[in-house]
């Protein structure tokens, strides 16, 4: 019997339209170009890693270590100098990946590749597609974009939450029928930068103020509409005024602005001759002239630019401009009366920098459409060299911080650690300068350095003095350390510690110790910790176990009475690891303080462990 069968149409083509065609490509064309201009981004920085760019300052390392210890709970994060985002993320991902030197590079790589597309659509929606490439172009090698993805500093997770408030801000303030909903994603983006850095306190309240002041200029707006305005930009604040609110709150400050006095103390304390020795004057100007000295080649398009669209605007520049320059004008004029200058003075400027980016684009693309064709040229050339100078400064940063001898000293203890002679919970003992005192630069380099370069930030000991870093280090009965490193500025004479470490050496202005001749035994019944006393009762045994012989080394043993009487309980050999353990029973009630001593024939180490007979 025959089926009647009804034909399968053949696939036909899908019509598409010319718009949908042209926005693949587009779409594609975007794609393409972010990812070779971040593929470049990530060449030069792994060059600059391998090749010696560890870390920007010595904040990098300080905040690494704050977000560990806000991880461990070792830390409550209190009103500071410092905001708490940062942190918080850090430390979230260290108790996943607990790795001090790495966890904050990769967040802040990944954030600056973020920004380098911000930075696209900012580009593009102010001046069109061809700006937002070559702001693109700029900021995928921005030389502080790439410093700080390699560093454990702020500003790449500050630049990130700023740029993502700014590109829904340019899409409010560009778009035809703006919707309050763009407004709520940039109070987002400005709300996450407030809980980073203290700069982007001053960009959420001009943002604020251009979109309230765009607001109420919509004749066409009803009341509605500009509440929604009003309510849009809340989100912004949110942090700022609860950190004022717990800044007034605490008994210790007792003020809204008592972040503000701490950070001016601070940097009082620091740079007090720069902050009482100039003018008015030149404090006033200090920050324009830090600006324009960032890096001249690009300074000087980002100000000429700016001139140029405040004669003559295009579209919504001024605006954009108004928010860029407007935050400068308020963190100078904000900061006056405080000591303004600070350790980090030349990164203020930074994000005005790169928020300028899209601005110098615009610059250059109108060369690159001017008639003139030799217009068009120099243009040409002018944004190929302005590439070529960022990647030689870029490439010229100095990769000198920490400085080679702490760099020495990290890789000898990481060594130490990854051969076991180190255990994981052993102390390292750290004899620094005072803090607070005229070498206090050398406390910092080490003091943060060292435990995020060995990634054991919870294994440093700092005795208060040297008087006390010698009496512990030279201790023949006590728990002499293992390992201990000296900086040459905390002063001291190290000497007489050669007769007591088989290994002493120097990197730079350090010297280290280790494999020590005297260091007590660990006494069981007792803690078992060296330098403890056991306790035993009459006839029992009692063990004692010490380190660092030469492996199989013969020892003399001997055990003093309280009485003074030495038994002799002859020789025996440690073990492969150096290890030796020993058990002995008194065979006589007499109770006080005995000892056992045990003395390497061949290295001189001398172990001895205290118990009290009851």
């Amino acid at each position: 019997m025959n089926l009647l069968k009804t034909p399968v149409p053949a696939n036909l083509p899908v019509d598409v339209s010319p718009e949908t065609k042209t926005r693949r490509k587009e779409i594609i064309l975007i794609i393409s170009f972010l990812a070779v201009a971040i593929g470049v981004k990530l060449l030069l920085g792994l060059y600059l890693w391998r090749n010696g760019f560890v870390e920007y300052d010595t904040d990098g390392f300080t905040r690494s270590i704050i977000a560990w210890q806000w991880e461990i709970g070792k830390k409550q994060l209190g009103i500071d100098a410092w905001l708490p985002l940062q942190f918080w993320l850090n430390g979230t991902l260290m108790h996943f990946w607990p790795d001090l030197l790495r966890v904050p590079r990769l967040v802040n790589m990944l954030s600056s590749i973020v920004t380098t597309v911000n930075l696209f659509f900012i580009g593009r929606a102010l001046f069109g597609r061809n700006a937002g490439f070559v702001s693109a172009a700029l900021a995928a090698i921005f030389p502080w974009e790439i410093w700080f993805g390699l560093s454990g500093m702020s500003e790449s997770l500050t630049h990130v939450f700023l740029t993502t408030g700014v590109v829904f801000f340019t899409q409010w303030l560009t778009r035809k029928d703006p919707r309050a909903g763009w407004l709520v994603l940039a109070s987002l983006g400005f709300l996450g930068a407030t809980m980073l850095r203290y700069e982007a306190w001053f960009y959420s309240a001009v943002y604020a103020l251009i979109a309230l002041v765009i607001a109420l200029r919509r004749n066409e707006w009803g009341k509605p509409d500009k509440i929604k305005v009003v309510l849009a930009l809340v989100p912004a604040f949110i942090f700022m005024a609860g950190w004022m609110y717990a800044s007034w709150t605490d008994p210790a400050i007792g003020s809204p602005l008592g972040f503000a006095k701490i950070t001016s103390e601070i940097n009082g304390r620091i740079y007090n001759s720069e902050n009482t020795s100039m003018s008015f004057f030149s404090r006033l100007v200090f920050y324009p002239q830090t600006f324009l000295t960032l890096w001249l080649p690009l300074t000087l398009p980002a100000i000429a630019g700016s001139l140029w669209l405040a004669w003559k605007p295009v579209g919504k520049a001024r605006w954009y401009l108004a928010l860029v320059w407007g935050e400068f004008v308020v963190f100078i004029l904000t900061t006056l009366p405080f000591n303004n200058i600070a350790p980090g003075s030349a990164r203020y400027p930074v994000s005005n920098l790169l928020l300028l980016l899209p601005v110098v684009a615009y610059l250059f693309e109108r060369a690159f459409t001017y008639r003139a064709q030799a217009v068009r040229y120099a243009g040409v050339g002018l944004v190929a060299l302005l590439l070529l100078s960022q990647v030689y400064a870029t490439l010229e940063r100095p990769r000198d911080y920490p400085d080679e001898a702490t760099r020495q000293v990290a890789v000898w203890l990481n060594k130490l650690w990854k051969t076991g002679y180190l255990k994981p919970d052993e102390k390292v003992m750290l004899d620094l300068p005072a803090s607070d005192g005229p070498q206090g630069n050398d406390f910092t380099r080490a003091y943060y350095s060292l435990p995020v370069l060995t990634n054991h930030p919870d294994s440093f000991v700092v005795p208060v003095n040297f008087d006390t870093f010698s009496a512990m280090v030279m201790s023949q009965t006590g728990g002499a350390p293992h390992v201990w490193v000296h900086l040459a500025s905390a002063g001291g004479d190290l000497k007489p510690f050669k007769n007591n470490y088989r290994d002493v050496e120097t990197f730079g202005d350090y010297t280290v110790g280790t494999v020590p001749i005297f260091r007590g035994a660990a006494v069981l019944p007792g803690d078992g910790i060296v330098g403890h006393k056991g306790s035993v009762q009459s006839g029992q045994p009692v063990t004692a176990t010490a380190d660092e012989y030469k492996p199989k080394e013969t020892t003399a043993i001997w055990v003093t009475r309280p009485d003074k009487k030495v038994i002799n309980l002859g020789n025996k050999d440690a073990d492969t690891n150096g290890v030796l353990s020993i058990s002995y029973t008194p065979d006589q009630a007499i109770a006080g303080d005995w000892s056992i001593t045990i003395v390497g024939m061949e290295s001189g180490r001398r172990a001895v462990g205290m118990f009290e007979v009851k």
